[in-house]
């Protein structure tokens, strides 16, 4: 039998997160949702693994890493279902590309602040 790890676990409940319970964040779009979605979804992974990486070393803890995706993902997508709601109106992308930056980096830094405090490398 085959051993499973707390982080396959946790990346079948991510993949099942992301899968099925998600929204599609371009329903405002209308007969074109699907194919947005379709492009997106290439897309939306890419922007949530740099994002995770900028305050996740790789390989430190796998399982963390998995759920630091998973969730980053959704907010990914929830901030798209956002920005769907003003019909992606060119200054809600703005203001929430600029919300979303300003969360990674505020992350990073609170990340690098209990580093310093705790010396844990």
């Amino acid at each position: 039998m085959r051993n499973i790890s707390l982080y396959g676990i946790i990346s079948i409940i991510g993949f099942g997160v992301r899968t099925f319970l998600l929204p599609n964040p371009f329903k405002s779009l209308g007969v074109n949702a699907e194919a947005v979605n379709l492009i997106a979804g290439l897309i939306i992974p890419v922007i949530a693994y740099i994002s995770v990486g900028v305050f996740y070393r790789k390989g430190s803890s796998s399982a963390f890493g998995s759920f630091c995706f998973t969730l980053t993902y959704a907010v990914i997508v929830g901030i798209l279902y956002l920005i769907g709601l003003f019909k992606f109106k060119v200054w809600a992308v703005i203001l929430f590309a600029i919300l979303y930056i300003a969360l990674v980096i505020s992350i990073k830094a609170l990340k690098d602040r209990i580093n310093r405090r705790s010396f844990i490398y």
